[in-house]
């Protein structure tokens, strides 16, 4: 009984010792379908046959996922090379997993504001350098609509700045309307896939809300673009994802960008499942050339 107690215990153990080759195994065999059905969506849907549809240009540096290509793409077309950045929301990665970390590294300058003391710390540590330049400031402070054109007058932030990067979970809609003395540039906010395009809901607004983790977050791509209308901002595409919306300010379009400009045109459902972070940890300290204008 005993040695077949310990021959059953061993042969346990060498499964064991198997488990991190099953699971790299597991996630080469999910990213390779992931990109399978990133070339389908891309194959298979008529509104993003144009060539300059900016889903095409999707690549993930630092970003959650395609974000970082889609602002490359946007910012050659406007002819911007350089300039600053408001982001909010950044705790995530550590700073590594945001839509301005690239921008960072490539020379720009901008402002970060985050809530956790914790996040912050580490923050801190990762981007000393680039904080201690005064070129990246970071400011530990929950936003609302009430502060945060305090926060961005106090960061040092003039009106006509160039990106606007909104993911709070929650109150985006109703802190980008209180923002209408600013005019960034290309404004990128977290919209709520959950409600099709055809649906305007936004999230009743509370000061101190934080995301319960359920479905009642942010607002609608089709609320997103009424208020981007009323802000003086068109929308020209969402991530396959289904998690941002991209504006870019109305007088600065022309003819760069795929129309109609309107939430039937470029929502996307969720598809969360298709986030991933194949390869190696996010960590890069040192700089890069900017993306060509």
């Amino acid at each position: 009984m005993m040695k077949r107690l310990l021959s059953s215990a061993a042969n346990h153990v060498r499964e064991l010792s198997r488990l991190p080759e099953i699971v790299n195994r597991l996630d080469r065999l999910f990213n390779l379908e992931r990109e399978r059905l990133l070339r389908d969506i891309l194959r298979e849907d008529p509104r993003l046959a144009d060539p300059r549809c900016l889903n095409r240009f999707e690549f993930q540096l630092f970003s959650q996922s395609g974000q970082d290509g889609i602002l490359a793409e946007i910012f050659r077309r406007l002819g911007i090379s350089g300039g600053t950045f408001v982001e909010f929301g950044v705790g995530v990665g550590d700073g590594f997993e945001t839509n301005t970390a690239a921008l960072v590294l490539q020379g720009w300058s901008g402002l970060w504001i985050e809530a956790s003391t914790e996040a912050c710390g580490r923050i801190e540590s990762n981007f000393s350098d680039v904080l201690k330049s005064g070129r990246l400031r970071l400011q530990r402070s929950f936003v609302t609509a009430e502060n945060i054109a305090a926060l961005l007058s106090e960061g040092g932030i003039r009106p006509d700045f160039e990106l606007l990067s909104i993911d709070i979970d929650g109150n985006d809609l109703h802190v980008w309307k209180a923002l209408r003395e600013a005019r960034p540039k290309c404004v990128v906010i977290e919209y709520n896939p959950y409600f099709p395009e055809s649906l305007d809901w936004t999230m009743l607004y509370r000061p101190d809300h934080t995301w319960d983790e359920s479905i009642e977050f942010g607002a609608s791509a089709l609320a997103l673009v009424r208020a981007g209308e009323e802000l003086g901002y068109r929308l020209v595409g969402c991530d396959l994802t289904g998690s941002d919306c991209f504006f870019v300010r109305t007088d600065l379009c022309g003819d760069k960008f795929v129309g109609p400009f309107t939430a039937q045109q470029w929502y996307q459902p969720m598809r969360y499942h298709l986030i991933s972070r194949p390869g190696y940890p996010r960590r890069l300290h040192g700089p890069f050339a900017p993306f060509p204008a």
